[in-house]
């Protein structure tokens, strides 16, 4: 009982320190309800920090600087620069913007995503992964790669985008992309952009610091504060607005709509948006959401726990603000077959071992009848049938569970009722071991006799 109490003390003094947050809030806060992003939205502002890169090469600094540059060689995004093997977040992108190979250090455990293939320690791995220090999750539409301490971790979009999320216990001990935690500190894009470059001489790539903000995609951006005014401060809208017309102005010859990549990332900032009308930006723009399994549906905003046969509520343990693939109302996931698909609850099949069961299947097991039941076994306990065996000869259990040995050379009645008799022949073998042999076993009666028989013992089994 001790652990339940102290996690329901530990609730109430957060949601004590919540409650006085909002009572010190002013009028903007309440009106712009999420100034930080939906990937911080769900932890305590003032322990975590997010920093993000997305789109062609736009980066969002843990101190809420923004800046671009396109760029085809390694970058150091964030570091413990006292402790690299503690954490290390390296990163490299293709000619299309999306990050073609993404290196991650935790805890002194190497993470390496090179084409989208997931290595961990040297090993292809799948997801989900876990070990005593790191863990790699689906979580809605990402992959997460975090520590068990819940210090940090790392957001993977599957194409352009990564974020850092990291506890205040690293404060003043970063490098990188990312920058350190204080606001308000002197930023020089060009300096820090050529600082963290990782390339060597002998690996030629080209690194351009965007300026760039007029082109003939630029009018687009302007749509943000259409949309996401509501969502989060004006000066950070306004940076996204730049950003957006840095990352329009870059775009390569073969890129489609990137215009898409800035909006989806201030979508984000509206996780806790009252208001719904920021959802049509993907409509609005031509933009396409990302692509789900099978019959499952895209969610801007959902649980990043999607409901399964074997977990059909889980989301009480899980966030709720998380752009995801879910299920349609009222279906579950079928991971007992690993489909993708989703079905009914009551079409979930059952397991027993590694076999698994159709919905209504039946399966007889220690004096058990059992249905699968919409996933679940539902059992009925069966009046077990007395058995008398006959092992090795002459070693003899009676229907009371009584044993003994004979030695027998003969015919003998193992069993008789009105209609049906059953023998035994038994004849000593190898007679310098004085052993007996079990011969034959004879069934005497009719072939009603020996269906009523079998009917009993069915019967027997059902009460």
């Amino acid at each position: 009982m001790k652990h339940p109490i102290l996690c329901l003390s530990w609730l109430l003094v957060l949601l004590k320190d919540i409650s006085a947050q909002i009572a010190n809030s002013d009028k903007e806060w309440v009106s712009k309800p999420n100034p930080e992003t939906a990937l911080t939205a769900l932890l305590p502002n003032w322990k975590y920090r997010t920093c993000t890169t997305w789109g062609n090469g736009a980066v969002r600094r843990f101190d809420d600087n923004f800046y671009h540059f396109t760029s085809n060689c390694y970058f150091v995004l964030s570091s413990n620069c006292q402790d690299p093997s503690n954490l290390n977040v390296k990163i490299l992108r293709g000619k299309s913007g999306h990050l073609r190979h993404i290196f991650i250090e935790i805890e002194s455990v190497m993470i390496v995503v090179n084409e989208g293939n997931i290595t961990v320690k040297d090993q292809h791995i799948t997801v989900p992964y876990d070990d005593k220090i790191i863990s790699v999750q689906q979580y809605g539409t990402y992959i997460k790669f975090s520590n068990r301490k819940q210090t940090m971790f790392v957001l993977w979009n599957l194409k352009d985008e990564l974020s850092v999320n990291l506890h205040s216990r690293y404060n003043a001990k970063l490098c990188g992309l990312c920058g350190n935690f204080p606001a308000g500190q002197k930023f020089d894009a060009v300096l820090t952009v050529f600082q963290y470059q990782l390339s060597a001489s002998n690996d030629p790539c080209e690194t351009i610091i965007s300026e760039k903000t007029k082109c003939a995609k630029a009018q687009d951006c302007k749509k943000l504060q259409n949309y996401f005014q509501k969502c989060t401060t004006s000066d950070i809208l306004r940076k996204y607005m730049q950003i957006c017309l840095k990352d329009v102005c870059s775009q390569e010859a073969g890129q489609i709509n990137i215009v898409c990549n800035t909006f989806e990332e201030t979508a984000r900032q509206c996780a806790t948006a009252t208001y719904s009308q920021w959802q049509n930006w993907r409509n609005d723009l031509k933009c396409a959401p990302p692509s789900c399994p099978e019959n499952q549906v895209y969610k801007e905003y959902g649980s990043s726990c999607i409901p399964t046969c074997t977990d059909p509520d889980p989301q009480s343990q899980c966030d709720k603000c998380v752009n995801t693939c879910d299920c349609p109302e009222g279906m579950v996931l079928d991971d007992i077959r690993n489909t993708k698909r989703c079905i009914q609850k009551k079409e979930c099949p059952c397991t027993c071992g590694e076999k698994i069961y159709l919905n209504g299947e039946l399966k007889l097991d220690n004096c058990q009848l059992c249905t699968c039941k919409s996933g679940e076994w539902i059992c009925y306990k069966l009046k077990c049938p007395q058995i008398c065996k006959f092992e090795e000869g002459n070693h003899i259990t009676t229907f009371d569970q009584k044993s003994y040995q004979m030695m027998g050379d003969c015919t003998y009645v193992a069993a008789v009722a009105s209609s049906w008799i059953i023998t035994v022949e038994m004849h000593p073998c190898q007679e310098g071991h004085q052993q007996i042999c079990l011969d034959s076993v004879t069934f005497i009666g009719n072939k009603a006799s020996l269906l009523l028989l079998l009917l009993y013992k069915i019967a027997s089994h059902l009460h």
